[in-house]
């Protein structure tokens, strides 16, 4: 279904009256909204209105059609496009005439992001990205027209977008059989996508074999990551990498994941003055970003860097991982820390309606800031170089590893960094965003003995349990401690990983009892009872169009894939074969997309992996907490094994009717339902793990 090409050679060029003449009245509602991206356009003179309601009843009243477009408040295309388009006088009263605008915000509205996307994507059979443009039958809100970016006037094989609004409206209103035709069609055809089928798993080497093949295929071995320009971090796809690199026979990609990582941290992808990496580079080599910055990316990759940096054996490249794990946590908790506690969601990738402007810089200014060490830093800076900024500017790019210490020229670099216009904070809370932020300090802080960033991560865990729980029921959004936007699957599922990251830094047992509630909130919610599987949105939230599920991962990994790997993390630490069963059943439902597109589909992938080869389980208990973290400590170097540190008392069924004292330290090996006698020492314990690689006999239940 490519319908944009068509409707470009059948839309009308004359210019007709709507199907209601707009009034000439501006009704902007964006001025009082929570979030940051609809309030930037509160100030445009096109007549916008949230996803709400009143704009949809309006929308079938007046007969015209929507103008959807959907964005987030750091994206630099969006700004682009508004400053070209929605803030012109002339555009925006062609707007007001012809459509009802709807401005919606992609990270407060995941649900109508997938579903708008994957539109997009059926009608142009091209991948969408935002901002998201499209046109909507007011009756079924189901697209006839989609694009993302249109410029003020035609280039690049674009249309001007005043021209487009015209011959849009134009030909829907000339056309309305078709185009209720054509959405039929689109709406059977998400449907087609929504169906699945339940299959015997497979067996490991039909998962493992394909993405040993597709990942080499597509390694850029010169710059590492996957794939070509733009270059995004990938963060999910490496998480899987990072699982098969620490498995046997995962020395190539042991291999990819140390020079992607290596190559990150360096280039321009990281800005080497807060620590934060940016969402993607321009181009192929890492060199030049829009300098957006997400938290969730930054999230995904701390606890990568800290692994790393955790298992390196040369120290240099030691010292290159654990620099940028600490530059990632320090930019989180210093940049992005909220005054309750949480985390903000996104800096702008603009300064002051310019790009780049806050982070690049003049050979001048630089030179005139450090003095004396100007020409060993702009060695290893690029300033020695051509600009790499169109043309003007510089970027500060890393040569390479160095042993030479520039610490005090990039803190000198900082401070004057801070004097200039900055780019604005998102300063909502997201969910979600949090969650994989509280997964990532936990994990991190374990490999890399950071105890205050797992403090860090219980504190972001309090918040989030305090402002987005509410009778039985977890938001989405809390903007200035208000919650709202009843919260998706992948709020659900981050936030149980998350939890139990941090159980596994440090146990409490209040948590332990709220992740029971929430996962069974979560299976109540969005678990396709019959057929398997989850929902994004909750049973009983409506959703235009059609409710959607999906195990690809895109920036963040998949909420099913997540869910499922966090299910039976949760139903061996509880013996709950509820957690289990689910987690299983979305397996089999997930089989054809995973051996179909393998990387697309990465943290399913380790789902899998979690369940074909699952990890054993340590229960270390004792009355002296110290000793039991020696304990713990003296199986860290043993991969994939999801160890407890537990109270003597904690109610858990792997410890029930086992030896159990009071007066001394024991541990238990777990692998699913079966469990060894409990271990009396931390070499005994090494050597049940070492002799249980291959699973449990049930009669040491």
């Amino acid at each position: 279904m490519a319908l944009s090409s068509g409707l470009y050679l059948t839309l009308p060029t004359e210019n007709k009256p709507a199907t209601e003449p707009f009034n000439g009245t501006l009704m902007n509602r964006l001025e009082n909204s929570a979030s940051l991206y609809l309030r930037q356009h509160a100030n445009n003179p096109v007549d916008w209105h949230p996803w709400d309601e009143s704009a949809l009843d309006r929308a079938r009243d007046s007969g015209r059609p929507i103008l959807l477009s959907i964005g987030y408040s750091a994206c630099h295309w969006c700004h682009v496009m508004a400053h070209e388009s929605f803030e012109d006088p002339e555009t925006a009263a062609v707007m007001n005439r012809l459509f009802v605008n709807i401005k919606v915000d992609r990270e407060e509205r995941p649900d109508l992001d997938k579903v708008y996307q994957l539109s997009h994507q059926l009608l142009t059979g091209r991948g969408g990205g935002w901002p998201l443009t499209l046109f909507l039958d007011p009756k079924d809100l189901a697209p006839f027209f989609a694009g993302t970016y249109f410029p003020p006037s035609p280039r690049h094989g674009l249309p001007a977008f005043g021209d487009l609004l015209e011959r849009v409206s134009d030909w829907f209103r000339d056309n309305r059989d078709a185009a209720r035709a054509q959405n039929e069609r689109l709406a059977q055809a998400i449907s087609e996508l929504q169906r699945t089928r339940q299959q015997d798993l497979p067996a490991l080497p039909d998962v493992i074999d394909p993405v040993h093949e597709q990942l080499a295929a597509r390694f850029d071995r010169h710059h590492g990551g996957f794939g070509g320009a733009p270059k995004f971090p990938q963060a999910p796809l490496l998480a899987m990498v990072s699982v098969l690199a620490r498995s046997p026979g995962g020395e190539s990609e042991s291999s990819m994941l140390r020079q992607t990582l290596e190559v990150m941290a360096l280039r321009g992808l990281r800005d080497p003055l807060d620590g934060g990496f940016y969402r993607y580079t321009v181009d192929g080599d890492w060199t030049i970003p829009h300098f957006e910055k997400m938290l969730y990316d930054n999230a995904q990759l701390l606890p990568l860097y800290a692994v790393m940096a955790a298992t390196q054996e040369n120290t240099q490249v030691d010292a290159l991982f654990r620099q940028a794990a600490e530059g990632i946590a320090g930019w989180m908790l210093r940049d992005m820390r909220a005054p309750e506690g949480g985390l903000f969601a996104s800096i702008d990738a603009d300064a002051g309606g310019v790009e780049g402007g806050y982070h690049t810089w003049s050979r001048t200014e630089v030179s005139q800031l450090l003095g004396a060490d100007y020409d060993r830093f702009a060695a290893q800076f690029g300033l020695d170089g051509p600009p790499n900024f169109e043309g003007q500017h510089w970027h500060l790019v890393q040569a390479g590893r160095s042993d030479e210490n520039f610490d005090a020229s990039l803190r000198t670099l900082r401070k004057a960094r801070a004097q200039r216009v900055a780019p604005g904070t998102d300063e909502k809370i997201l969910t979600s965003w949090n969650a994989l932020s509280i997964a990532g300090l936990a994990r991190a802080g374990q490999a890399l003995q950071h105890p205050d960033w797992i403090s860090a991560a219980g504190e972001i865990m309090a918040v989030i349990q305090k402002s987005a729980w509410h009778d039985q029921r977890l938001y989405a959004v809390t903007v200035n401690g208000v919650h709202s936007h009843p919260a998706y699957l992948d709020d659900h599922a981050f936030l149980l990983d998350a939890g139990l990251a941090l159980l596994q830094a440090a146990w409490d047992d209040d948590l332990y009892a709220f992740l029971l509630c929430l996962a069974d909130t979560m299976l109540d919610q969005f678990e396709d009872q019959e057929n398997g599987g989850f929902w994004f949105s909750a049973s009983d939230q409506p959703v235009p169009m059609a409710r959607l599920r999906s195990l690809q991962d895109d920036a963040t990994p998949s909420g099913g894939a997540v869910a499922i790997s966090a299910l039976l993390r949760l139903a061996a630490l509880s013996f709950e074969s509820r957690y289990l069963d689910s987690a299983i059943r979305a397996l089999e439902c997930g089989h054809d997309d995973l051996l179909r597109q393998p990387l697309a589909h990465a943290s399913l992938v380790t789902a899998m992996l979690d369940h074909l080869q699952a990890p054993p389980q340590v229960l270390v208990c004792g009355p002296n907490p110290a000793l039991a973290e020696q304990w713990k400590a003296a199986i860290s170097d043993i991969d994939r094994v999801n160890c407890y540190v537990v109270p003597p008392g904690a109610a858990l069924p792997g410890l029930s009717g086992k030896e159990k004292s009071m007066d001394e330290t024991t541990a238990h090996v777990c692998h699913g339902t079966s469990c060894l006698a409990a271990a009396r020492s931390a070499d005994e314990l090494r050597e049940q793990l070492q002799q249980s690689e291959g699973g449990l006999d049930n009669n040491d239940a």
